[in-house]
């Protein structure tokens, strides 16, 4: 009888992680053609659209978007979607782990095991969370773990980097720090949820080890100190921490800075009118 129950129960767990690894790469596939639309649009914007505020022509679509909106909103709207595509992926990760849990009482032999978690479909995080060992180490393993981890933690920063650095030139404090803030909330976000999907067993909690709790605070900082680095010759905070209180000159600051060609607008050979 109990062995009658434990392959219902694998049944059920089977068809619940295939269609909860179905609907998740959906999910993250949008989140991806999401991430590479607003890359387009970024890459679109030129410095003459910064002087006058031109509407933004928004690719595909063709539709006209306030710049400053654009560049509220779209931001906004990323952290937002990327929350969601990472929670999505915890709780896959739950069903797989609780999957990994009964295969791996009722099949102890390697073979069967293994031969089960083929079964699973071929999706990315439905392999990396619970198919067999072919596909969760080794070089196939890692290559997998390396898709999902620059897509889900490294990409989504990245595009947040880009919507403050194109945005620079206008010199919109506000914005600029907004920008920001959404860096640091979704740095923050990615860490406090990575364990969890690493980790589908993990309950859900503030207990971190020390190599952890390390790791947090060093991305969070280093993240912060970047997004503070793009900034914009005369914003405040420049004034108060570089100029007035080391005494150099702010022209001086910003022409030496890698990023000078990036924190004002090149008009040459541009028709303004």
């Amino acid at each position: 009888m109990n062995g009658k129950s434990d392959a219902f129960e694998l049944e059920r767990l089977e068809a619940a992680l295939n269609d909860s690894a179905n609907r998740v790469s959906t999910i993250w596939v949008s989140f991806l053609v999401l991430l590479l639309y607003f890359a387009i649009a970024l890459g679109a914007v030129t410095h003459r659209q910064l002087l006058i505020g031109d509407a933004l022509r928004l690719p595909v679509l063709n539709v006209d978007l306030p710049l400053v909106g654009f560049f509220f909103v779209s931001p906004c709207l990323l952290v937002a979607f990327h929350l969601y595509v990472l929670l999505q992926v915890m709780l896959l990760a739950r069903t797989a782990a609780a999957f990994s849990e009964v295969v791996d009482r009722k099949f102890r032999a390697p073979p069967a095991n293994s031969i089960l978690r083929q079964r699973l479909a071929n999706t990315l995080f439905a392999q990396i969370f619970a198919g067999s060992p072919r596909e969760r180490y080794g070089a196939i393993g890692g290559l997998l773990k390396g898709i999902a981890a620059f897509t889900l933690a490294v990409l989504p920063v990245l595009v947040l980097y880009g919507f403050q650095l194109v945005f620079l030139p206008y010199h919109d404090a506000r914005i600029t720090w907004i920008h920001r803030a959404l860096i640091v909330l979704d740095v923050f976000i990615i860490l406090t949820l990575w364990p969890l999907i690493r980790n589908g067993g993990r309950n859900c909690g503030w207990t971190l080890s020390r190599v952890e709790i390390s790791v947090f605070v060093s991305v969070v900082v280093v993240s912060s100190v970047v997004a503070m680095m793009l900034h914009f010759p005369g914003e405040k905070f420049v004034r108060i921490f570089f100029v007035e209180g080391a005494k150099f000159d702010e022209a001086e600051i910003c022409s030496a800075s890698i990023l000078a060609r990036y924190d004002r607008l090149s008009l040459r050979n541009v028709d303004i009118v």
